[in-house]
């Protein structure tokens, strides 16, 4: 179901997640009987509201296990500002007045005011703003753009950008690396230069999903370092600088990538029986299930085969190249199989499959098992007359608020066979 109203779950709670997704599904267990566990293969359980959560029932419980002391109390988080300042730390900040605990009370609010007197001194953020204490300095009441850049401090990540993009960064800093988590916030690809404070490293991508690592190109200047990133609608990159850097730049990546060939109609297509959809369909090209003629095939859910053969070129194989299947465009799963082999499951663009090992010279079977979501044959159901429905037990289908439309499904492409230089 693309919407859905109802209780929100604790994610920060293992238990009440566990709970949450049992009793969620136990609907669908009961309605499908002995077909649950096998004709229903994939669920998809999306939260957008799993990123505003900061608070969880054991968060001081598990604080304390990990870090060794009560979160509750301010002084010690006050305490360790106080060393940092001390010894030259810069801090951003309106003077703290008092505990934002009652642990300790009334005495923790006099240890308190001390401490930030001896920090913030006479500062108003108004007309008094910027404080050296120790070595360091207290600043209240300057934007944090304009206080970085009055100590010379280039911005960590900046990126070229469109007026809709949305991509979010966190940095982590390890003794030997600097490791970048990038993550593409909206629906549509982004092609963008991305500068971050990193130079003498050599930057290397690696998947969070697949764990695959690749060297990057990037160009070093000025105490900086330019990576190029490909981000797919709502992907993510860890971007790892880790090794010394032997030169100032490496060429783009994308200039060895070469396509073989694009894997054009017609499509042989079969559906499982008893689905609603005809057992085989031709396609001259590529479309989604929706905008075919057939309403079983328009209201298909579950899982169709695309047969294809590849005619695979002798001088495709070398020992330093890879041959990878992109399939373009899927809605929603796809699983494929080269000569009978697996090849992997793709469940997010890009939809990639490094078929180097399964593929030979020559004639080639292809098969391409894409899965969609289960909304459109509940909306088919929905809208079909009494003894023309597909699903058992389907005439008391319910939707959460007005009826959603048919979801593109299916292989949408275009397919092509690419070359990269393996790793």
């Amino acid at each position: 179901m693309p919407t859905g109203l109802g209780f929100e779950v604790d994610k920060l709670s293992r238990n009440h997640t566990e709970a949450y997704i049992r009793d969620y599904l136990r609907p669908i267990a009961e309605a499908l009987g002995p077909l649950y566990g096998t004709a229903l293969r994939y669920v998809m359980l999306d939260s957008w509201e799993a990123g505003m959560q900061n608070w969880t029932d054991d968060m001081l419980a598990e604080f304390q296990r990990r870090r060794g002391y009560d979160a509750r109390p301010f002084l010690p988080v006050l305490e360790k500002i106080a060393v940092l300042v001390e010894g030259g730390a810069t801090v951003l900040g309106r003077k703290p007045i008092a505990s934002p605990s009652l642990a300790g009370y009334p005495d923790v609010d006099a240890k308190i005011g001390a401490l930030a007197t001896a920090l913030w001194g006479d500062l108003d953020g108004i007309s008094r703003t910027r404080r050296t204490a120790g070595k360091g300095q207290v600043i209240w009441g300057l934007p944090l753009a304009d206080v970085l850049a009055s100590m010379q401090i280039a911005k960590d990540v900046e990126y070229s950008r469109t007026l809709d993009m949305d991509v979010h960064w966190i940095h982590r800093r390890t003794a030997t690396a600097d490791i970048y988590f990038v993550v593409n916030g909206s629906d549509r690809a982004a092609d963008i230069d991305v500068r971050f404070r990193v130079t003498g490293k050599t930057p290397e991508l690696w998947s969070p999903d697949t764990g695959e690592r690749r060297p990057a190109a990037y160009k070093s200047a000025d105490s900086l370092t330019t990576v190029p990133l490909t981000l797919s609608p709502y992907g993510s990159v860890l971007v790892v600088f880790q090794q010394r850097a032997a030169d100032a730049e490496s060429l783009r990546q994308d200039d060895f990538v070469t396509t073989r060939t694009i894997l054009a109609g017609p499509w042989d297509v079969s559906f499982p029986a008893n689905s609603g959809a005809p057992e085989k369909i031709q396609l001259a090209q590529l479309q989604s299930w929706t905008a075919h003629a057939d309403s079983g095939v328009r209201y298909f859910s579950g899982t169709a085969a695309y047969v294809k053969t590849i005619d695979a070129l002798a001088d495709w194989f070398r020992g330093d190249t890879q041959v990878i299947l992109d399939l373009g465009e899927v809605r929603d799963i796809a699983e494929v199989f080269v000569n009978g082999k697996a090849a992997g499951t793709g469940w997010k663009p890009p939809y990639l499959f490094d078929i180097t090992r399964l593929l030979k010279p020559g004639a080639n079977d292809c098969r391409i098992e894409v899965t969609n979501q289960w909304t459109n044959r509940l909306l088919g159901d929905h809208r079909a007359k009494a003894g023309q429905r597909v699903l058992a037990g389907s005439d008391g289908i319910r939707f959460f608020g007005p009826l959603p439309p048919v979801q593109e499904s299916g292989l949408l492409g275009p397919v092509a066979l690419i070359s990269r230089p393996a790793n």
